[in-house]
């Protein structure tokens, strides 16, 4: 308890304004103390906090294909190797645009020197090209890939799940995730017979693809022509859980 000493004498000394506001200011001190002091000594100690994590996945199939391709050349006169380059790449969006299903972009173009054993002079030049098809019409691209591997090599075919393929997986990853999770917090508490509360929860979600196909050089002379086999399959989706619960009587 807060009390003010009080002085007699100081009833015989004159008033000055002061000296009043001065008292009023230590009465209303004294009074907040005396509010603030049953709320602080109300306070529950905070209980005792359990961190967890839980996992879900989710297998999403894989109908999405994915191939690039390359032009390659090489020749003493730069001008010589991009006009070769360029018009294998020209020739290849055209017998792609032959399969409405299949989209076709241009993807990265370099150009660079070879040099003599002595590396003083330039003997010639090479450039390549890349060309990307996707498609979840897979057997379109297994077809229109062996065709252009005629003229262009494969660098790598992937298959994988569709952006929104993917995304439904995650949500179903990420719902059996909370489910695991809950059950986990459950387990905990009742083993300490408890009850608890939800204090801080992270959600994060991750694919697991299968690794890009490489094909080699050589192979790519005997495929022409002949489709690409491709087995589909799928990849798992994984979504994580963690946080930290608080366990209560």
């Amino acid at each position: 308890m807060v009390g003010v000493a009080y002085n007699a004498g100081m009833a015989n000394l004159p008033f000055r304004p002061a000296r009043a506001r001065q008292a009023r200011s230590i009465l209303v001190f004294a009074a907040g103390l005396l509010v603030l002091s049953p709320i602080t000594q109300a306070a529950d100690p905070e209980g005792v906090t359990v961190s967890l994590a839980a996992d879900g996945q989710q297998e999403a199939p894989n109908d999405l294909a994915v191939a690039t391709l390359f032009a390659e050349s090489t020749d003493s006169q730069p001008g010589a190797v991009a006009k070769r380059v360029n018009g294998l790449i020209a020739g290849a969006i055209a017998q792609a645009k032959k399969y409405p299903d299949v989209k076709v972009r241009s993807a990265s173009s370099q150009t660079y020197p070879i040099y003599s054993k002595g590396g003083r002079s330039i003997e010639a030049w090479r450039m390549r090209s890349d060309l990307r098809l996707e498609s979840r019409n897979l057997g379109a691209v297994a077809e229109l890939v062996g065709q252009l591997q005629k003229d262009l090599g494969l660098s790598e075919i992937t298959l994988q799940p569709a952006p929104e393929t993917r995304a439904k997986a995650q949500d179903d990853a990420t719902r059996s995730a909370l489910t695991a999770f809950q059950d986990r917090a459950g387990l905990i508490a009742g083993a300490l017979g408890k009850r608890y509360r939800l204090k801080h929860l992270d959600v994060g979600a991750q694919g697991v693809y299968p690794p890009p196909r490489p094909m080699p050089r050589l192979a790519m002379a005997e495929a022409a022509a002949a489709p690409i086999p491709m087995e589909a399959g799928a990849s798992t989706v994984t979504a994580s859980v963690s946080g930290t619960i608080e366990l209560i009587d």
